[in-house]
């Protein structure tokens, strides 16, 4: 958890790798506390929404015609693809902005202090 801020350190102040972790460590105890614990909901979301893609791979293999597995099996793994690829922007928007929220007392544009808040809870 110490290192959940270190690439936003190392992006917006341009910290070297060991400074980053220092930061990072700091800027976490400062805000919560030792014992944390992550309460994000990315990982959830998004796996309800990658959800469709399995079952019409499922489908497609234990049901499906052979002349639909490739165009099937192609559409899924692009609507994961660009899924990951959302979620990876998503998340480190969110790290981001945690991290310009605990460096500076002030939650950035566009995020709710209550929700940077509850972001990260103590155990």
């Amino acid at each position: 958890m110490m290192t959940f801020l270190v690439v936003p350190a190392l992006v917006v102040d341009g910290m070297g790798p060991l400074d980053a972790v220092s930061a990072s460590t700091r800027l976490l105890r400062k805000t919560w506390g030792d014992q944390l614990v992550s309460n994000f909901g990315f990982g959830m979301v998004f796996f309800a929404l990658g959800l469709p893609a399995w079952i019409a791979v499922i489908y497609v293999l234990v049901e499906g015609r052979p002349s639909l597995h490739v165009p099937i099996l192609a559409l899924a793994v692009g609507y994961l693809i660009l899924l990951a690829c959302v979620q990876s922007a998503l998340h480190t928007i969110f790290q981001c902005s945690l991290y310009l929220y605990t460096r500076d007392g002030q939650a950035p544009l566009g995020f709710p202090k209550g929700l940077l808040d509850r972001a990260v809870v103590r155990a």
